[in-house]
């Protein structure tokens, strides 16, 4: 065999081999994906990734656990005097009394301490006369008020710890039902705790329909979505997140109906979300219904968490010309945001160039150019929180928001049919809403069966 010829199969078997390399380390790599260079949550890590490049795992350190040296003590203010139920006073013991050039002072060093009673419950009895017709020996009662009918065994407050142990706590009813009898002496069977369960999502139906009521009027929401289990069935639960409130909604799909039927197509506001395709096809659907009717449409303000979790897998290809592309690209991002919280606008419209620099030619690699292509069209929505304080360069506050439930559906599978569905709902848009607005989950809960139970309207959440 001529050895040109050699030389050239062999140069052309490496070259296959070579191709064939890249292939399967891209393989690997997809396979590999982590919460850092995907979207999937850190949970499901086999191996937790370094928090930074080159970091190291689980490094041993010399600071000791707990309050550190030179942070200020986190002291718990004592119960008021109000509040203090018994007083017991305590002095030096006859003969380890100081000498006469101690003075007695008129205040006290103060040691409390709380303790459960031994029956906390404060029962109540209502008695109603009997009367029984000397013809007909027939036996009637005084009429019960129908609010102490509506209310049951339980009053608002205890009502309200039920409410609190299942939706906030995610204590099961059998749970509940074994801690009632063991520290209150309380015997109350699982399907009394769901009733009460739905008289509490009853009492909620009002303030949760005015909270998505006011969705559409919100200049700026952020959106997530993820997964809700039903009984077997696969649903879907949403959450938009406001400035002063929350709104989660169940549905039985991931399409861009479910945003329609919260904030319709008459939308004029910011929507902060991830590049799910749902999300751009409202943003579509609201710029054509504003196109017919002459009017405007929304923005969106799409998340560079999930953004740079794409770049950052390109650095961990194979094809080494996308990961040095992947990589410049990565060190531009991080000039814009660091930027963006520590320098003025000019520097932030500087880093932002250098960013579109970056991606207007792109390698000729299929990941390279969509990505490049990505960023190009759709600069708008990415480089929005640039221009306005009101928008976040990420979709955290919609991702914190799901946390609770998310925890929720991996201890209790999920919801059992429309009811648990409703009640999901509201408990998690009120719950949420509450903490955003630095006020008990608990209080609001008492007022609301309170009023419910007398046939008013339950407080709101939007005042």
């Amino acid at each position: 065999m001529d050895k040109d010829v050699r030389i050239r199969e062999l140069e052309a078997e490496v070259a296959s081999l070579k191709a064939l390399v890249e292939k399967l380390a891209d393989e690997i790599a997809r396979l590999k994906k982590t919460s850092r260079t995907s979207s999937k949550p850190p949970s499901s890590d086999i191996i937790k990734a370094p928090k930074a490049d080159g970091a190291v795992p689980n490094r041993k350190t010399k600071r000791r656990p707990g309050g550190q040296k030179g942070h200020a003590r986190n002291l718990r203010e004592p119960f008021a005097s109000e509040r203090v139920d018994e007083v017991f006073e305590y002095d030096f013991a006859d003969g380890d009394k100081p000498d006469d050039l101690w003075e007695p002072l008129g205040d006290w060093h103060v040691v409390q301490q709380v303790e459960l009673r031994q029956s906390p419950l404060r029962v109540t009895e209502h008695r109603f006369r009997r009367y029984r017709h000397k013809n007909t020996g027939r036996v009637v009662n005084a009429p019960v008020p129908d609010e102490l009918r509506r209310q049951g065994l339980f009053g608002p407050r205890l009502r309200a710890l039920t409410a609190t142990l299942k939706g906030d706590l995610h204590v099961s009813y059998r749970g509940m039902a074994r801690l009632y009898e063991d520290a209150l002496g309380l015997t109350v069977g699982t399907g009394y705790l769901a009733k009460v369960i739905g008289q509490t999502s009853d009492a909620l139906a009002l303030p949760y329909d005015r909270l998505c009521a006011a969705l559409p009027g919100e200049p700026v929401l952020n959106l997530d979505e993820t997964g809700h289990p039903d009984r077997g069935d696969r649903l879907w639960l949403w959450g938009a997140v406001a400035q002063r409130f929350t709104v989660f909604k169940i549905a039985a799909h991931r399409s861009a109906k479910v945003i329609q039927g919260l904030l319709g197509l008459a939308y004029a506001g910011i929507v902060g979300c991830d590049f799910f395709g749902a999300y751009r096809k409202f943003l579509k659907d609201v710029a054509d219904a504003g196109g017919a009717s002459g009017g405007g449409g929304c923005s969106a303000a799409f998340c560079w968490a999930h953004l740079i979790r794409d770049v950052r897998f390109l650095t961990t290809l194979g094809d080494k010309v996308i990961v040095r592309w992947a990589t410049k690209l990565l060190e531009a991002i991080k000039q814009l945001f660091k930027a963006y919280h520590t320098q003025g606008k000019r520097a932030q419209q500087n880093a932002k160039a250098r960013v579109l620099k970056c991606v207007r030619r792109p390698p000729d690699r299929g990941e390279t150019r969509t990505l490049a292509k990505r960023i190009r069209g759709h600069a708008k929505a990415y480089f929005l929180f640039l221009e306005r304080d009101d928008v976040q360069p990420t979709n955290n506050a919609a991702e914190r928001a799901l946390r609770h439930a998310v925890i929720g559906r991996k201890l209790t599978q999920g919801t059992r049919g429309d009811k648990g569905q409703r009640w999901c709902e509201r408990m998690l848009s009120v719950r949420a809403t509450c903490q955003q607005q630095h006020r008990s989950f608990f209080s609001y809960l008492v007022a609301a069966i309170t009023e419910h139970t007398h046939g008013r309207k339950p407080p709101g959440l939007l005042a």
